[in-house]
């Protein structure tokens, strides 16, 4: 699990709705759950885009860490389990 430290943006690229966040992943994480401040499921990582060197925080920052947005999967889902699960979690 992954957590991300305020630094969510969202980005649309090849039709899906992406977070782009700084927090390191290992090689192998995709599928893995992205996690707000509050430890609520926010995206589901798929990719690190290596970028132009940034500075952050005082530190070198050369990878960007993609996930896809947990309401685009949601809404992939059939409406009864979709239901279901917004019902669970509150929303």
């Amino acid at each position: 699990m992954y957590a991300v430290s305020s630094l969510l943006t969202r980005s649309t690229r090849c039709l899906k709705n992406l977070l782009r966040y700084l927090t390191d992943t290992e090689a192998g994480a995709s599928g893995s759950p992205v996690c707000d401040d509050d430890w609520l499921g926010v995206a589901m990582h798929c990719a690190a885009r290596k970028i132009s060197p940034e500075s952050y925080k005082g530190e070198t920052i050369k990878y960007h860490n993609e996930g896809i947005d947990i309401h685009a999967i949601l809404d992939d889902l059939p409406p009864q389990l979709r239901q279901e699960i917004y019902e669970a979690q509150g929303w």
